[in-house]
């Protein structure tokens, strides 16, 4: 199948319907999905829609993403500083962010490192 680029962001084909009652449910590159509207401060956040079941999903669902206002770049840099074993103290100081959302941003994060880890 054609990989579909969405204008002004990466490929569709990087996406799937996370709707489990959808045919093409977690099939990437399916063809189903299109931008139904764009969100956020800059409009930058993409709103897909499943042609197949009508679902309607940000693109960030399901990511680290999903609930923070903070910029990409900012999140990239405190996951790696929490790699390295930096404390959630020591990652929040220079990101000028409070401590208490990056430790709710960033627990979905630090469980999924202890699964990965005991796996």
């Amino acid at each position: 199948m054609p990989t579909r680029q969405a204008k002004d962001g990466g490929p569709l084909a990087l996406f799937s319907c996370p709707n489990p009652d959808c045919d093409l449910f977690n099939r990437f590159n399916a063809g189903n999905l299109s931008i139904a509207e764009r969100m956020g401060k800059n409009r930058s956040i993409r709103r897909l829609y499943c042609n197949r079941c009508g679902h309607r999903f940000s693109e960030r669902q399901g990511s680290l993403m999903q609930y923070t206002k903070l910029p990409l770049e900012t999140v990239v840099r405190m996951v790696k500083c929490l790699g390295h074993g930096c404390s959630v103290e020591a990652t929040v100081k220079p990101a000028s962010a409070s401590a208490l959302s990056a430790s709710i941003g960033l627990q979905s994060t630090m469980s999924g490192q202890r699964r990965c880890a005991h796996a």
